[in-house]
């Protein structure tokens, strides 16, 4: 086999080497470059929309916990955001603080703060979603025990676009990611800062609808001003409450009721289903 041949040949590898990965790439399964991280902060968020809260669309929710129903932020196409916080009667009568994210575990009931994000931070968070909150995202499975799983959505036109990261946020603790799975997860992470980061106005969304999860079977405390559970839930592990029955039995767990036994009520966003 003569040089020339030999040189024909590996040129020819390289060749069919580089395009596959270039197809690869157009396909969306190989990305060397990572989400587009924000360089720059933004200015000043300014005045809101002029809309209410959660007139608009959803573009983007958050979720921290053991499932896509756990929700900490749902940011709408109009730039108003909701934020979870503690709902207890001092902190209901307190401006609430920014970046506040409960525990996935608390037993007691929620509010949303009302927040906002100016024209440059939603540029910003359209740009991330569209970039890690993909079909093809890979967010790895970090080496690390006993941490809440993060469950991002991106709504637009068709289906709504879920990704899920373990243990977000404690990558420099764990083992077990490789340079792609990092990038994304630093997208993921710059994405959910931005919606924490939404300027509160010091209001909180009236409670009109609430998700009750738990034991159909269950005999909750005479004291439960709503319906039995059982006809809440029927056959199925979550249900809906709404209108003067939500309001009193929220109004009711802001007291803190015992032997509610693995009963689960969170306030239910507007645009987002309560099951």
């Amino acid at each position: 086999m003569t040089t020339s041949t030999v040189q024909r040949r590996h040129g020819a590898a390289a060749t069919a080497a580089a395009v596959l990965v270039m197809t690869l790439t157009g396909c969306g399964l190989l990305d060397s470059s990572g989400p587009a991280l924000p360089t720059e902060s933004c200015p000043p968020a300014g005045s809101p929309s002029e809309g209410a809260p959660g007139a608009a669309d959803p573009l983007v929710t958050v979720a921290v916990g053991q499932g896509p129903q756990d929700l900490t932020h749902v940011l709408y196409e109009d730039g108003w955001v909701l934020s979870l916080a503690e709902a207890t009667p001092e902190a209901l009568a307190a401006v609430r603080l920014p970046r506040y994210v409960p525990s996935p575990y608390d037993d007691g009931p929620m509010a949303w703060q009302i927040g906002y994000l100016g024209e440059c931070a939603m540029e910003q968070v359209t740009d991330l979603a569209e970039s890690v909150v993909t079909e093809n995202a890979r967010f790895g499975d970090p080496m690390i025990t006993d941490q809440p799983t993060t469950y991002v959505t991106r709504y637009g036109s068709g289906e709504p676009v879920r990704v899920q990261a373990y243990a977000l946020g404690r990558e420099a603790d764990a083992s077990g990611l490789d340079r792609g799975e990092q990038d994304a997860r630093e997208g993921l992470i710059a994405l959910r800062d931005i919606a924490a980061d939404a300027v509160p106005t010091g209001e909180v969304l009236e409670v009109t609808t609430l998700s009750v999860r738990g034991d159909p079977e269950y005999n909750l405390p005479s004291g439960w001003p709503g319906p039995p559970l059982k006809e809440i839930l029927g056959s199925e592990p979550c249900g809906e409450l709404v209108g003067d029955d939500a309001q009193a039995v929220y109004d009711y767990l802001l007291g803190e009721p015992d032997d509610l036994g693995w009963t689960k009520v969170a306030v239910v966003p507007p645009g987002i289903p309560a099951c």
